[in-house]
């Protein structure tokens, strides 16, 4: 799959519309990988030529702290301009948005992941966060040209 000059809009109020660009959007997210047994290997997604306004990430990849096996390769975000995003850059392993799951290392191998040619200005003064499993670490990560500014 590949994405290029994406220019989704989410209304100011209602609901979360992924991919969107203005507030409350939650930017690109590969989804919650690996919640259950046999999910589909994700690969082949390129994202360029992209701007995110005030959203709540920017490109994020994450995945359950579960035992279910799974992978994420080939993953390229490209020419991405960000204004005012709350989370640049994420890879989390250990997503869990309820604050009540079990404690464990996601078994999802996440691999040829390149992030390149990424600008602009973040809420947070955390442009990147790389949250790998320590049982099944995060391999071929490749940051280029980056140049996230925090902003209050």
């Amino acid at each position: 799959m590949v994405v290029v000059h994406l220019m989704a809009k989410a209304p100011q109020l209602g609901p979360t519309t992924q991919g969107s660009f203005p507030f409350p959007g939650h930017g690109i997210s590969i989804r919650s990988l690996v919640g259950g047994p046999n999910e589909e290997a994700v690969s082949g997604i390129h994202v360029t030529n992209c701007n995110f306004t005030n959203t709540m990430n920017g490109v994020r990849i994450k995945s359950w702290a579960k035992p279910f096996k799974g992978t994420v390769t080939d993953i390229v975000f490209d020419h991405i301009n960000l204004n005012n995003v709350s989370n640049a850059i994420v890879i989390d392993q250990q997503y869990c948005p309820a604050k009540n799951c079990p404690l464990g290392n996601s078994e999802v191998a996440i691999s040829d992941v390149y992030f390149s040619n990424i600008q602009g200005t973040t809420t947070t003064q955390i442009a990147v966060a790389l949250n790998c499993s320590q049982s099944n670490p995060c391999q071929k990560i490749e940051m280029k040209d980056i140049n996230i500014a925090y902003k209050l």
